[in-house]
């Protein structure tokens, strides 16, 4: 219990610094645009360049994870499909659902928790569960947001909405970064540290948004949504991406040591990206997105807790 203390509280300190920084004048509302643009234009691509360039292959291609985790990804965007077409939401909105349900914050939270628990483990369950977020979460939100024509006021083309996905930052990143991989190559030390320096303000400033955005905050009717977001994120999102870790070597694929398992069920019951909210910004749900984050992160100190408890149960921990 007390590393996942340890892990979130910080969360909700920085929110709160946001949040009161709003409220008294230093930072105005309206400034969390601006501030969205930075995380997700600059400082989320250096996360992503980072995380991805110069590991080992052998540290991202799990296939038992990688399918567990995708997998239980992509239906959770059929359910948030299937819940937006019942409730009669739009389409931004349902967007913002899906990688509510199937998002992690793997980074900033799971890697914290999982070093603690399964320390020789940490690594390779983060990476893996980045090249999921990296390769289809975040560009398959990223195509859905596009799709929704909110922003744009009109929604384009397939093939105009593929290529505005394409040249997003943190999918030129990805790519970058898997080049770099395959030809070997190796970042200078300045670049690196330049890399480095940027990246580290991609939590900080989402959180501190996030707590800007809390100030004034309407959800206009969305409640349900938003305990429904957050029930299955954190209950049936995990307990699906268990199942898949069981089913899968029956299949005949090799089976993942149960640190490894217990790492995906971990880190799939963790409350959704923090910069959900600068992704939602232009298509106007960042409140509901900062609901959401706000939500999920309380509750999933009590059912995170709960998980580790059962895995520990069935010794996987």
């Amino acid at each position: 219990m007390l590393h996942v203390f340890e892990a979130i509280v910080p969360i909700f300190l920085v929110v709160a610094v946001g949040y009161v920084l709003t409220r008294a004048g230093v930072f105005r509302r309206e400034d969390a645009a601006p501030l969205s643009r930075f995380v997700v234009k600059i400082a989320l691509p250096m996360l992503v360049f980072k995380n991805v360039q110069g590991r080992p292959a052998s540290d991202l291609l799990q296939p038992v994870f990688i399918l567990s985790f995708g997998g239980a990804a992509a239906v959770m965007f059929g359910l948030a499909h299937l819940y937006g077409r019942l409730r009669r939401v739009d389409p931004a909105r349902t967007a913002v659902l899906g990688i509510g349900m199937s998002g992690a914050n793997s980074g900033f939270v799971g890697f914290p928790v999982l070093s603690i628990l399964v320390p020789q483990w940490a690594g390779v369950a983060v990476g893996a569960a980045m090249l999921v977020d990296n390769l289809f979460i975040l560009p398959f939100t990223l195509f859905l947001l596009q799709r929704s024509g909110v922003a744009g006021g009109r929604r384009s083309g397939f093939l105009a909405t593929l290529w505005d996905v394409v040249r997003q930052p943190m999918v030129i990143a990805i790519v970058l970064a898997l080049l770099a991989n395959a030809l070997g190559l190796q970042m200078p030390g300045p670049v690196n540290r330049m890399i480095d320096l940027l990246a580290a303000g991609s939590s900080g400033v989402a959180l501190l948004v996030i707590g800007g955005l809390l100030s004034g905050l309407q959800l206009r009717g969305a409640s349900l949504d938003v305990v429904f977001v957050t029930l299955v994120k954190l209950i049936v999102t995990p307990a699906l991406g268990m199942g898949l870790t069981v089913a899968l070597p029956m299949l005949g694929l090799p089976p993942l040591p149960d640190e490894l398992r217990a790492s995906l069920v971990i880190i799939s019951a963790l409350s959704t990206y923090t910069i959900v909210p600068a992704l939602a910004q232009p298509y106007g749900e960042e409140d509901f997105a900062t609901a959401v984050i706000l939500v999920q992160t309380a509750v999933s100190f009590v059912t995170l807790s709960a998980w580790m408890v059962l895995l520990g149960a069935i010794g996987w921990l």
